[in-house]
């Protein structure tokens, strides 16, 4: 859990001690969405995966390391 969260709470203490206005209530807080947020952010990851592979097979989009683009002036 540690290393998953370590970079969201270092960006959130640089913002609290930056602004002195906070409360301990405001940290507890910020401090439950980062970890709401992140796992609200892959659970929807996880859900949407199968969904685009679905789509991939049905569709055969082109491979995207293979497509140029063309330049139009």
């Amino acid at each position: 859990g540690y290393v998953y969260l370590r970079q969201p709470y270092q960006r959130l203490r640089k913002m609290v001690t930056r602004d002195k206005n906070h409360t301990v209530s405001d940290w507890l807080y910020l401090s439950l969405m980062v970890l709401v947020i992140r796992v609200i952010g892959d659970v929807a990851k996880m859900l949407g995966y199968p969904f685009g592979w679905l789509w991939r097979l049905r569709e055969h989009p082109p491979d995207w390391t293979s497509v140029t683009i063309s330049q139009q002036m």
